[in-house]
């Protein structure tokens, strides 16, 4: 295969991956605000029980998400990379948009505040309200 396939090919596989963790993004948001949902009905009703089994499925679930996400994110990256590699032979210098991506992306994700409050945001906002929940549930805070 010569070097503009290969670089078509793992653009497009690095695209799939991108979509795909887009896709769980989405899905630890809906699962976390429809179990959100279901923990705060339980919450009015006073029901401990529920309560703490719902925030800690909605955490292992978050947690099973995040895990997914990491997975494909690893993918992507070792295909972008892969991708940039190739840049070197096909472009010069100033048209290399993989390689250039990448170069701003570890620049903007470099510090673990920025990669918990962007690219983990949803995985760490669903995953705090869960051990906030959890907390509440099992010393069953004042308001009850």
């Amino acid at each position: 295969m010569d070097n503009s396939k290969a670089y078509e090919q793992a653009c497009n596989t690095a695209r799939h991956y991108s979509n795909l963790s887009s896709i769980l993004r989405i899905a630890s948001l809906a699962q976390g605000i429809i179990l959100a949902g279901i923990w705060v009905g339980a919450f009015k009703e006073h029901d401990q029980f529920i309560q703490i089994l719902v925030s800690l499925f909605g955490f292992l679930l978050t947690w099973l998400l995040y895990n997914y996400y990491r997975g494909y994110m690893f993918a992507w990256q070792s295909f972008y990379t892969s991708a940039a590699k190739l840049e070197e032979e096909l472009f010069g210098e100033n048209a290399r948009p993989v390689s250039n991506y990448l170069n701003l992306r570890a620049v903007r994700y470099k510090n673990l505040y920025s990669r918990i409050t962007i690219l983990y945001a949803p995985y760490t906002l669903i995953g705090l309200f869960f051990i906030v929940a959890f907390l509440v549930s099992v010393l069953k805070y004042p308001y009850y």
